[in-house]
């Protein structure tokens, strides 16, 4: 049976109401009896579809590897960032889920409209702090306001982070992240109406052994020019292999110069054999005169090869590849 009723049904039914057949309070048992009826709360309407979520999804995921790259370099330690949850709340209920205080970024995407929030949790803060400035990496017992030295090294991070989702929304539009101000009380960023739908993406980030969230809150009204571009379909086709290109690679490789040496072969000696070396003294190969030598390709044996003269000049003749 179809999910979806057709305009017959739907006029039955509202005559049948109107003419007292079926009451008001019965509607509701016989749609799902149909099993048409779900959920739906019109405080918080989906106003990203499916398709488009996955895409995000897909972005979401990217980022998440791109910044645990540059953070574990910067660290100097392993860190591990996935993606925990993204979906569509309300400002008002990312705001509430807040601790405080926490490092608030709020950041604008030009040239959209608008202002983009970046949550970093107070145990991710102490210690990247405490491991930048050469400690272990060991958050405070009871958490505290950030000093203004913290919030210098942090704002290296936050950078960093900024960046590499810039980097990650150039599948989707150019856009330009741009840090507008800080703050460690959620209740004074306000970036939108509390009731506002927004976009929020939540990344488990993992340091050692400590664990914290990092959150971006993207008003979906910000996101409203870019999200007819957002398909992942069209993603996964143009990333299929392109005969064009593989045709263009293929000429740069052809040209690229490498480096030949042709080794006539080696010979052990003690260090004091070779300080005590002089001029007409014989070295003893160890290989025969009538020998294939070997042909190096960037220090790998690629090639047998014998030496002789062309044209008055040293060189070599290939023999056979080397196996």
């Amino acid at each position: 049976m179809s999910d979806i009723l057709s305009q017959e049904e739907i006029d039955a039914l509202l005559g049948a109401v109107a003419s007292g057949q079926v009451k008001v309070g019965d509607t509701e048992s016989l749609i799902l009896e149909k099993g048409v009826s779900a959920p739906y709360d019109f405080r918080r309407p989906k106003l990203i579809s499916k398709e488009q979520m996955r895409a995000l999804q897909m972005l979401s995921d990217t980022f998440a590897k791109s910044f645990a790259g540059t953070l574990s370099l910067s660290l100097r330690t392993t860190v591990n960032a996935t993606l925990a949850l993204i979906e569509q709340f309300t400002y008002s209920e990312f705001i509430t889920s807040l601790p405080n205080p926490t490092c608030l970024s709020l950041f604008s995407m030009e040239p959209l409209e608008g202002l983009a929030t970046l949550e970093i949790n107070p145990v991710l803060v102490f210690v990247i702090v405490d491991r930048l400035l050469g400690g272990r990496g060991q958050p405070p017992k009871q958490f505290r306001e950030f000093t203004e030295i913290e919030n210098r090294v942090i704002l290296t991070v936050i950078h960093t982070a900024l960046e590499k989702f810039q980097e990650t929304w150039k599948q989707v539009a150019e856009v330009r992240c741009v840090l507008e101000e800080r703050a460690s009380n959620p209740q004074f960023s306000q970036v939108t109406s509390l009731g506002e739908n927004v976009l929020l993406i939540t990344l488990n980030v993992e340091i050692a052994e400590h664990t914290g969230m990092v959150s971006l809150c993207l008003p979906i009204a910000m996101l409203t020019p870019v999200l007819g571009q957002l398909n992942a379909r069209k993603w996964i086709a143009s990333a299929q292999p392109n005969p064009d290109a593989d045709g263009r690679c293929r000429g740069l490789l052809e040209e690229t110069e490498v480096e030949l040496e042709a080794v006539l072969g080696g010979a052990r000696m003690t260090l004091n054999e070779l300080l005590n070396l002089q001029r007409g003294d014989v070295v003893v190969l160890d290989g025969h005169a009538n020998d294939a030598i070997m042909l190096h390709i960037g220090n790998t044996p690629k090639f047998y090869a014998k030496p002789g003269l062309v044209a008055g000049r040293y060189g070599v003749e290939v023999v056979r590849a080397f196996e």
